[in-house]
């Protein structure tokens, strides 16, 4: 009833040979166990479901039935029903559920319904098994065999056990080898651990007469030990005193290994950082893990069955259908979006979602992950970036970056003066091709393995103020003092300043060719001259 949301969950079996009257063998509602009752299978929506396949009245169920008492009793407005078949293919009754609202998901009842019929009809069928074979031995022996579990009889007042089954297959021992075994030899392969537990509920349950069911380890003739389940129910005689035990012991061994490993995968899910969440087709949430009900401040019961509008703002009927068809189209899709807690608050997340296929339909996997610290440090980032290209584009000297193969990939505004083009041309370039021609202060060439930038990241160091010349297309020749310096990265590269120190240097030539004039003019006077110092 919880598992479908809704109010009622009955087990009924029909009572006589007609099916005509149904008597429920368990009723579930208003959070507990009710009594059992019979009624008249007439005029019921029963009648259209037993024998015959699930049936599901969504909503005003009572209408449609009027005569069926029991709705308008408790106002029963949704049902759905699915019929009890026995392993082959006898009808054995019903199991039904009632709402007192609409029932919304149609699709996760009729599963439900599905799998919980099978169980309640192997139940059921086996207890109707148990019941038959205290009738006589010799249905005993055939339904053991039938069962393949492994079945016995503990005679109490004669202290005989008989045992039966696929023992060969279970157990490893043929039949007479096995039925041969004293119970103190029996008791001898069953795990050490497990010898006290294994004696005090069967001693417990003979004595109460007592139903039981318990798990213990038994040791395989092979050598190794298998899980095995016992359950029995004990047969009195008219006093009361038991006077039999009939049970059943059933290799669980494989199915505990299926929990383990189910269980096991939960852990994995629960401790995994990011969100999980399963949809389906419509994306209604039929899971979530630990991490998504405390990211969003939800209880699992909270968000199971709800639409992930319910946690997405932006979401709406239109655009999960849009959504759902991206995923179909690229298997995998990924995209970021804006998750809301339950106390209205959101936060940033990256979705990573893809289509799966579970019993053939179509169910979507999102792995949800909070990105607010990825997203403060992208922002934090773009900021530090504006800085810097503020600070790069306004600095007084031009600076130029390039790769480990000398390739130019950043300038600033003041090298592109100097160079007189654009940043667009200069990326085209290499270091080695960036001038025309560079000459020394005595205007003798400089070759391309000289440059300071080349050199630099030759040589892994700083080379530091480097005048240069560069000869541009009408001979005129700008002067720089150049330092370039290695990058500290992974991918390597240089950085290279440049200085124009053009005036610097046409004043130390105006400076040398005056100073040479006063020389040539003191060297050719006929007069005798000094520089007295006061």
């Amino acid at each position: 009833a919880k598992a479908a949301d809704v109010d009622f969950a009955l087990v009924v079996l029909s009572e006589d040979n007609n099916n005509e009257i149904m008597k429920s063998i368990s009723v579930y509602g208003n959070g507990k166990k009710l009594e059992n009752f019979s009624y008249k299978i007439a005029g019921t929506p029963c009648e259209n479901v037993f024998s015959k396949e699930i049936c599901v009245y969504a909503s005003n169920v009572v209408n449609k039935f009027p005569h069926d008492e029991m709705l308008k009793d408790f106002s029963i407005e949704g049902y759905a029903g699915v019929p009890l078949f026995s392993s082959t293919g006898i009808p054995l009754g019903l199991l039904i559920v009632h709402s007192k609202k609409a029932i919304k998901n149609i699709t996760l009842v009729r599963k439900l319904l599905v799998i919980f019929s099978a169980r309640a009809a192997t139940e059921i069928e086996r207890q109707k098994t148990l019941d038959a074979l205290s009738s006589s031995e010799k249905r005993f022996r055939i339904i053991s065999e039938q069962t393949g579990d492994l079945i016995y009889e503990f005679d109490i007042e004669n202290d005989t056990v008989f045992r039966d089954g696929d023992i060969k297959t279970i157990l490893g021992y043929e039949k007479e080898e096995y039925q041969r075994l004293t119970k103190e030899e029996w008791l001898k392969l069953v795990h050490p651990d497990d010898v006290a537990h294994f004696i005090e509920n069967n001693s417990a349950a003979i004595e109460n007469s007592k139903n039981l069911r318990f798990t213990f380890r038994f040791l395989h003739k092979e050598g190794h030990y298998i899980i095995l389940e016992q359950s029995g129910i004990t047969i009195k005689d008219a006093s009361g005193k038991t006077k039999r035990f009939l049970g059943r012991l059933k290799d669980i061994t494989n199915e505990r290994a299926r929990e383990k490993y189910i269980e096991l995968q939960a852990t994995l899910l629960n401790s995994a950082s990011d969100s999980i969440i399963l949809l389906d087709s419509l994306l209604n949430i039929l899971y979530v893990n630990d991490r998504a009900c405390d990211s969003l401040g939800y209880t699992q019961n909270e968000l199971l069955n709800n639409n992930i509008q319910l946690i997405s703002p932006t979401a709406n009927e239109e655009k999960n259908v849009l959504r759902v068809k991206q995923i179909r189209e690229k298997s995998n899709l990924v995209f970021e979006t804006i998750h809301r807690r339950k106390n209205g608050t959101t936060f940033p997340v990256e979705v990573n979602s893809k289509m799966i296929k579970i019993e053939g339909e179509d169910y979507v996997l999102s792995v949800n992950r909070d990105i607010t610290e990825r997203t403060k440090l992208e922002y934090d980032l773009k900021s530090a970036l504006e800085k810097y290209k503020i600070l790069f584009n306004s600095f007084p000297l031009g600076i130029l970056v390039a790769d480990q193969e000398g390739i130019i990939v950043e300038s600033n505004k003041a090298f592109e003066m100097l160079y007189g083009t654009s940043e667009e041309v200069i990326k085209t370039k290499a270091l080695d091709k960036l001038v025309r021609k560079l000459v020394r202060p005595d205007k003798s060439t400089i070759p391309p393995e000289e440059y300071a930038s080349v050199r630099a990241l030759k040589e892994g160091k700083i080379i530091r103020d480097v005048e240069v010349g560069v000869v541009k297309e009408n001979d005129e020749i700008t002067w720089l003092s150049i330092t370039a310096a290695p990058l500290p990265t992974d991918d390597g590269g240089v950085v290279v300043a440049y200085a124009d120190i053009t005036q610097k240097i046409d004043a130390q030539n105006a400076l040398k060719e005056s100073e040479e004039r006063y020389r040539r003019l003191v060297d050719s006077s006929p007069f005798a001259l000094f520089v007295h110092k006061c």
